[in-house]
């Protein structure tokens, strides 16, 4: 039961030192702090219990977001809780139409993330008093009431309440089914978290080699050309040929261009730096005999200077569950590629390692540049190419994607989309082939909510952007709430996962077999140690003062 009235918003600045080790370095952001304005809200409930939200930062302007969150408090306090959760949509609305904080955003910015953060912060209150996970809230939610949180401003010309609520209907369909499948099994997730932009060729090595030991079973190349390492997105003449050559002879990676099987996008990858764009080496899964896993570990290993082919047990989903020795072939839809699941049926059989390759340009490129650079990569057979241009420009997406589309390349993005009208826009335009929530970029669940349903509209894939300080434990909520109750589809689907930070929270991320783990905890899993939070808080935090007193010297 929702009860309480908010008698108290405090806001702090908590920044960690990740620039230091180069974790988290892309093409545009080369040295970024993992920060986070972190919002705190009590009640005058007996229960005592607290609503923990944040907006991710990296770093220099997370005091920018602090100073919003602290300009909206007004619209917060002193209101019941009873009272926000029964007219979400209208307290949605009052944050993000401020007749003058508006003017500095609207629904964009600084003043969205701080919207974020504080909504972020109600969402985790309230599933705490229901003593739910978030994800169990939203999937036990009347459809009705799940609408009654969306604000339809700007959108209805594509998802009115009522297409909202029939799709949320039809989710109803084997809801009971999916939910025990998460708990089972988890959400598909890929990582990124082995070697970003800073990371020195040793250390790339050593992380791959653990994070195949650890059972991810895909690589992300970087790749360094003759001049030296140049950020995702630089131009250098010829460097299509140096990373096929660096691909050709990386770990797990030399049959990148041979085509064969194809691939099933939802599984996971890990990182190396490449020149003028990401390579993303995705090992993919095929269920095979045990005989027939035998033979492929010895070829592997000869292909592979001896590098072990990692098996763990995985069942395919039911939809591609065969009867013995037989092949069941499941389309890509778009992209032409085709993935083979062989298998016993009740049989959990060893996993084979297949290449696949997905880009990201983080923003770099102008439109004709995108299209140049991302064609002559084509003959490896990227999934996707991620950012591919400013995260504003729908149209320059949407020629991105019609000249890619004969090549069978996908466009990726949504990390830094602003809000639900951008991703209105760019679905209308058929701009991309795979959308990128973020859970602290947009207006929290609520506009997630709406976003999640348009992609479902459209037939979509949502992969959410994750890692950062806390996107993890957020998204994985989201997530897990769209394959049960809207999308109830994995075909093409996956989500980020960064192993950073996760230490600093309460209840962090459980990762199993590459899977996001239902969270059990009541709350949205935002609640960060007060610990880590008083030794990192921004500038007056125990490792900030021994940082910036040894930059003094």
């Amino acid at each position: 039961m929702v009860r309480g009235r908010i008698s108290r918003l405090s806001v702090r600045d908590v920044r960690f030192p990740t620039s230091l080790g180069g974790h988290g370095s892309d093409a545009m952001h080369t040295d970024p702090d993992y920060s986070a304005a972190y919002v705190i809200i009590e009640t005058d409930a007996e229960d005592g219990l607290k609503g923990c939200g944040l907006t991710f930062t990296l770093g220099k302007g997370t005091e920018v977001v602090v100073c919003a969150v602290t300009a909206l408090t007004h619209h917060v306090i002193n209101k019941d809780l009873r009272d926000i959760v029964s007219d979400f949509r209208g307290f949605y609305r009052r944050l993000t139409s401020d007749g003058q904080l508006r003017w500095i955003g609207p629904e964009k910015g600084v003043v969205h993330l701080a919207t974020a953060a504080i909504l972020n912060a109600v969402w985790d209150l309230w599933a705490k008093q229901e003593g739910k996970p978030l994800w169990k809230l939203l999937v036990d939610m009347d459809p009705r009431t799940l609408v009654s949180c969306i604000d339809f401003r700007y959108i209805t010309d594509v998802l009115t309440e009522e297409d909202a609520y029939e799709i949320l209907q039809k989710g109803q369909v084997g809801k009971k089914e999916r939910e025990e499948q998460m708990q089972t099994h988890g959400y598909p997730a890929y990582t990124t978290s082995c070697a970003w932009l800073g990371y020195s060729d040793d250390m790339l090595k050593q992380l791959c080699t653990e994070a195949l030991k650890d059972g991810w079973t895909s690589c992300h190349i970087w790749e360094e050309p003759a001049q030296g390492r140049i950020q995702a997105g630089a131009v250098v003449s010829g460097d299509s040929e140096k990373a096929a050559e660096r691909c050709q002879g990386s770990p797990s990676a030399r049959n990148l261009a041979s085509g064969a099987y194809g691939q099933s996008p939802s599984l996971p990858r890990r990182e190396r730096n490449s020149g003028n764009t990401r390579l993303c080496l995705e090992q993919q899964p095929m269920l095979l005999s045990r005989a027939d896993a035998q033979e492929d570990r010895l070829v592997h290993e000869k292909a592979n200077a001896g590098l072990p082919l990692m098996v763990s047990p995985l069942s395919p989903p039911s939809a591609h569950t065969q009867a013995s020795n037989t092949i069941s072939e499941d389309r890509v839809t778009g992209y032409g590629c085709t993935a083979l699941w062989r298998g016993q049926r009740g049989t959990a059989l060893p996993m084979r390692g297949l290449s696949l390759q997905m880009m990201d340009a983080n923003q770099r490129w102008d439109v004709p540049e995108a299209v140049e650079w991302t064609s002559r990569l084509a003959e490896f057979k990227p999934l996707w190419i991620e950012e591919p241009t400013s995260p504003d420009d729908i149209l320059g997406h949407a020629a991105i994607s019609k000249a890619l589309a004969p090549l069978g390349i996908g466009v990726a993005t949504g990390e830094q989309c602003h809000n639900r009208v951008i991703f209105k826009q760019l679905l209308q335009a058929k701009a991309l082939q795979f959308l990128q929530i973020d859970s602290c970029r947009l207006g929290s669940v609520n506009e997630n909510l709406s976003v999640l349903l348009m992609a479902k509209k459209f037939e979509i894939p949502v992969c959410p952007h994750a890692g950062g300080v806390g996107l993890c434990e957020l998204v994985q909520h989201l997530i897990i709430f769209d394959y049960i109750s809207v999308s109830a589809s994995l075909k093409n689907r996956m989500c980020e996962y960064v192993d950073h930070l996760h230490e600093h929270f309460k209840y962090p991320v459980v990762i199993q077999q590459a899977s996001y783990m239902p969270p059990k905890e009541a709350g949205y899993s935002t609640e960060m140690k007060e610990e880590s939070v008083q030794k990192h808080q921004y500038p007056d935090g125990e490792v900030w003062k021994k940082l910036l007193a040894s930059q003094e010297n």
